[in-house]
């Protein structure tokens, strides 16, 4: 369902500018638990500002990502991270996993 939104409002957008990165053809998976869609994505300046057919595009970078699939940030919500420890500091262990929040502290 969301995929479906960002597909009609990056259809809808006026925003046909250059673009600081394309990721293209990936399946674009959304969360709301419905079928992913073939898309590319646009980021610029840090913000996805266009999700669709964007071969024809203008990028700074363009990445094929058509065998991996593109989702939004994964939620841990049931972590035993160590920001004490050199491995945890930078988070770099979970990014890694596309995990960008982390829920801590839930053993009490």
């Amino acid at each position: 369902m969301i995929a479906c939104a960002l597909l009609l409002l990056a259809a809808c957008s006026p925003d046909r500018g250059s673009y600081d990165l394309i990721l293209q053809g990936g399946r674009v998976v959304d969360g709301s638990g419905t079928e992913g869609v073939s898309a590319d994505v646009a980021v610029r300046d840090g913000w996805i500002v266009a999700v669709g057919d964007l071969g024809e595009a203008d990028a700074t970078e363009r990445i094929d990502v058509s065998e991996l699939v593109v989702a939004p940030g994964f939620i841990d919500m049931h972590s035993h991270a160590e920001l004490e420890e050199d491995y945890g500091r930078d988070a770099r262990p979970f990014l890694a996993q596309g995990i960008t929040t982390v829920v801590m502290g839930v053993d009490g």
